[in-house]
């Protein structure tokens, strides 16, 4: 859905071929690894989140009651509504701003503002409305995950892992850079940014509702002392839906050969700097790799169970979240180090005093 807008887009202004290629390299970004790897709703959520809310600041055929534009936005909120419900408050601001910000800055006056909010409304309700019955069924155990985790009692444990101590950059250049985006892939962002200078400055009310949009989504997954690279990939899929529109403006500047030999490069770029090619280019070993991540994280967890005071009193709820990191192994390095362990292990969920 996701390569089919952005096509759409695309064939606009360039060749379908063009299109094509330009879609094929994307496919390398580390956004779409972690989607198919980890199969986990996270991925799908931000992208069908990000897709959305910048269709609804860059085509704002909306505000005049296009019918299709409409359904689109629509069907995108309501499946990034359902696809990821504890994601919810982010997918909510996102859209929320989105839609103020288009009205805001392209309205030419009252009737157009007030008309465009009447869309809102009806499109809004008819999501509300889909996804209502499911929000009514998980609504205890999505409140309570929400509020412990990130601003309840839970929220200093995020705070105090070594990996978020700055938070700002975590989504960025921190570990949920690294896992989503990368630094070459951040870099090709920036230098289409500056090349793309002057089309964005000329068309200035649609980059300032983009940025508000990216604004809002980056600080709200990272105001919160809840950090993992899945809880932020909002800031990823809004980085290559920018990539993507930025590469489409770019390119239809150029000539026809100019803009294969382009799209070739960008071909070229998304081979040399898909994981598993670099892995091979540079001589890494991933199994390597991947023993050290999660060594480092077995040893964190341990330390911060065995500081917990007065420990052989309490019960402990974990959720078994890999193979190597467990109640077993947990006790086994508490009992290395000669320090207490928990009195028991609970697994039912709010079901235990940490």
């Amino acid at each position: 859905l996701l390569l089919r807008l952005f096509l759409e887009y695309g064939s606009r202004r360039l060749p379908l071929g063009i299109c094509a290629t330009l879609a094929a390299s994307l496919l390398a970004y580390p956004l779409f690894a972690l989607l198919v790897l980890e199969f986990r709703p996270d991925a799908m959520c931000a992208l069908l989140t990000a897709a959305g809310g910048l269709i609804t600041v860059t085509d704002t055929s909306w505000m005049k009651g296009e019918r299709r534009t409409l359904g689109i936005i629509g069907a995108l909120l309501a499946g990034a509504l359902l696809t990821k419900p504890t994601l919810a408050p982010v997918t909510i601001a996102v859209y929320g701003t989105a839609v103020t910000a288009a009205i805001g800055l392209h309205s030419h006056n009252k009737a157009d503002a007030l008309r465009a909010v009447r869309l809102v409304l009806v499109v809004g309700g008819i999501c509300a409305f889909s996804v209502l019955p499911y929000y009514v069924l998980v609504f205890e155990r999505l409140y309570n995950y929400i509020v412990v985790n990130a601003f309840g009692g839970n929220a200093s444990i995020w705070a105090n892992n070594a990996l978020t101590q700055s938070p700002w950059t975590y989504y960025l250049t921190g570990p949920g850079g690294h896992a989503a985006v990368g630094d070459q892939w951040l870099t090709l962002a920036l230098l289409l940014v500056l090349v793309s200078a002057a089309t964005w400055l000329r068309h200035w009310r649609t980059t300032v509702a983009v940025l508000a949009v990216c604004l809002v989504a980056y600080t709200s997954v990272t105001v919160p002392s809840m950090k993992s690279p899945f809880l932020g990939l909002v800031v990823p899929a809004l980085i290559v839906s920018i990539v993507a529109l930025l590469a489409i403006v770019v390119l239809s500047k150029l000539p026809i050969p100019l803009t294969a030999t382009a799209a070739a490069m960008l071909v070229a770029f998304s081979a040399l700097t898909w994981r598993p090619a670099s892995l091979l280019l540079w001589n890494f070993s991933a199994t390597a790799m991947q023993v050290q991540h999660f060594q480092r994280i077995y040893e964190q967890t341990v330390a911060a169970v065995g500081a917990i005071p007065d420990l052989g009193r309490k019960r402990l709820y974990l959720p078994v979240i890999a193979q190597y990191l467990n109640a077993e192994n947990i006790e086994f390095g508490l009992r290395q180090r000669n320090l207490g362990t928990p009195a028991s292990v609970s697994t039912p969920y709010f079901e235990a005093d940490m």
